[in-house]
């Protein structure tokens, strides 16, 4: 079987990418696995991880079109910054019905497509997992889906937590109205590493 693992995404606009990569760099000093550069290392919000077949791709790619098509561009809102587990640093953003309503719709249309891994990845955290989490992998193969879901940016995955490190970034607003979603190959850390497909989002009234 040829596959790959994959990342449904909101892309977000030029200005906040900006503002995503001038985060990422600010942590570089502070011993990063990547840093954002739009380049090798986008921006991004992901929807739905997955993996798919190669036999598969073209068809997940319409369905992702279909629903593109559909929907309308809505705002996305900043919540807070994060450091989680003392590793991941990011922003968060408010998980409203037009988020979650994107989210559900775009695993609901590819799930059927993906390849079922023997996911040996959870197994040795499954004990961390709750019930949820658990039944959302077996129903999609991603853990932080549905209830689970945060939309977030990450600007970087540090390689030992650091207890301050929201206090060395400078403040930005990161709300911004998604009106574009994308298809990418996924990367190390999960990053996207390159676009395959995107689409806009039908335009507000």
């Amino acid at each position: 079987m040829n596959y790959k693992r994959y990342d449904i995404v909101v892309i977000p606009p030029k200005d906040i990418t900006e503002q995503a990569i001038e985060m990422s760099r600010a942590l570089e000093r502070f011993d990063s696995f990547f840093v954002l550069d739009d380049e090798t290392f986008h921006p991004h919000i992901s929807l739905y991880h997955a993996p798919f077949d190669e036999s598969a791709l073209e068809t997940v790619i319409a369905v992702v079109g279909d629903i593109a098509a559909a929907t309308q561009s809505f705002l996305l809102q900043q919540e807070t910054y994060y450091p989680d587990q003392g590793v991941w640093v990011g922003v968060r953003y408010v998980v409203d019905k037009a988020i979650l309503d994107l989210h559900t719709a775009v695993i609901e249309a590819t799930k059927g497509y993906r390849v079922i891994e023997d996911d040996a990845r959870y197994k040795a955290r499954w004990a961390d997992l709750g019930p949820q989490q658990r039944k959302n992998i077996e129903d999609c193969g991603w853990p932080d889906a549905f209830t689970a879901y945060f939309p977030h940016i990450s600007f970087t995955k540090l390689k030992q937590p650091k207890a301050d490190v929201l206090a060395h970034l400078p403040q930005h607003d990161f709300s911004f109205l998604a009106d574009h979603i994308g298809l990418y190959e996924l990367g190390a850390d999960g990053t996207c590493a390159k676009l395959v497909a995107d689409f806009r989002l039908e335009k507000r009234d």
